[in-house]
């Protein structure tokens, strides 16, 4: 199951079952990744993207993944797999089911996360943080999501999880044994990007660009907007882009003329978006929740050589060299570090894009994941 790297096919995973079941090989190591559902979202990073770097870059071990609706048409996964890998998966008599066929077959079971979403103890810092009621069924529903993704870690053997922070906090709340494997790139997004032509730098102004993706990063983007408010203001060559789905905060109401607005897009065309744009900016909450959150939005956008002025959370601490492959924002300093940005030249902004992009072939391929999901898999 070696993708082709179609540059107009934006779900390259939406194959038929069978296909999926013959990318397990027999005589090798085979992994099932198991996800709820396909999207371009967690299941593309820790599913997709995993299986790919397996099937490419490993020897011996085999992968595929698998949906909910698929134990619809099979019951003994177990009987194709040695390694069951559950990724954001709720807790159902489905889920039960199939964790108990693979235990009592003698496979290993291991529990997948990529966010701070496995203790109804986080269900209000969740919730807030996304701009979301705290009450009624809303926060009902964040409570059950929670307390069944962690009954599912809970009857698995390991955990995975996307950052060294969200690593630490469920340490405290399970003693398996936990790896780190960190989201990455995936092949169609290399080949996108290799396909787009020379960057063109700035003219007059800046173009900062934030793909916020949907409505939830509303706080995230509040953390900011001011300060853009006041560099807009200042700079009247400045332009501003915002991809997904975002209300635009009255504060930059005003200044609607120099803020362009993108529909949500699919993985390829993101690509092309972030290259459009000077600067991107990854502004963040600081609490335990976005602290869990991926480096992506900086290896994404690192991968055109956009540079990045990102929230200095730890994950963008360990990804970001500041001056060198991009700029960290302490305790919200969005004033300094865009009027630092318009301060930039053209050659400066260019040489840190650069050596983004280098940072992050190094770091976030498949090909650079693989030895930790070599290791993780008990290979090495």
């Amino acid at each position: 199951m070696n993708p082709s790297s179609d540059l107009t096919n934006p779900t390259p995973w939406d194959l038929p079952l069978v296909q999926r079941l013959h990318a397990l090989k027999p005589g090798t190591l085979r992994v099932a990744y198991f996800s709820e559902l396909p999207d371009a979202a967690s299941f593309r990073y820790r599913c997709y993207n995993m299986a790919q770097a397996i099937n490419e870059h490993l020897t011996g071990v085999s992968a595929s993944y698998f949906f909910l609706a698929d134990l619809d048409a099979m019951d003994d996964l177990h009987d194709f797999a040695d390694v069951l890998v559950l990724s954001r998966v709720r807790y159902d008599g489905k889920v039960h089911r199939l964790i108990e066929s693979f235990r009592s077959a003698g496979r290993r079971v291991i529990s997948d996360i990529d966010d701070l979403i496995f203790s109804p103890q986080y269900a209000g810092l969740v919730a807030t943080s996304l701009n979301h009621a705290t009450e009624g069924k809303v926060i009902d529903s964040w409570f059950a999501f929670l307390s069944r993704v962690g009954e599912t870690m809970r009857l698995s053997d390991e955990i995975i999880v996307s950052t060294p922070h969200l690593a630490g906090l469920v340490a405290q709340e399970f003693t398996k044994p936990i790896h780190v494997i960190s989201n990455f790139l995936n092949n169609e997004q290399l080949s996108v990007a290799g396909s787009l032509p020379p960057r063109q730098r700035r003219g007059v102004g800046i173009r900062y660009g934030y793909f916020s993706g949907s409505n939830s990063h509303a706080l995230d983007f509040l953390t900011m907007a001011p300060a853009l408010a006041r560099h807009l203001e200042k700079n009247p060559t400045t332009e501003f882009v915002i991809a997904g789905y975002l209300d635009l905060p009255p504060v930059l109401e005003p200044f609607a003329d120099r803020i362009e607005r993108l529909a949500f897009m699919n993985i390829l065309e993101l690509q092309a978006a972030m290259a459009s744009v000077d600067i991107n900016v990854v502004p963040l909450q600081h609490n335990d929740f976005t602290h869990c959150k991926s480096e992506l939005k900086f290896f994404e956008a690192a991968l055109v050589e956009t540079p990045t002025i990102a929230a200095a959370t730890p994950v963008f601490q360990l990804a970001i060299d500041h001056g060198v492959t991009g700029f960290l924002v302490n305790d919200h300093d969005w004033d300094g570090a865009l009027d630092h940005a318009a301060s930039v030249s053209n050659a400066e902004l260019r040489r840190v894009g650069e050596a983004a992009s280098t940072a992050a072939r190094k770091r976030f391929t498949p090909a650079a994941v693989a030895p930790d999901i070599k290791k993780t898999l008990g290979l090495g």
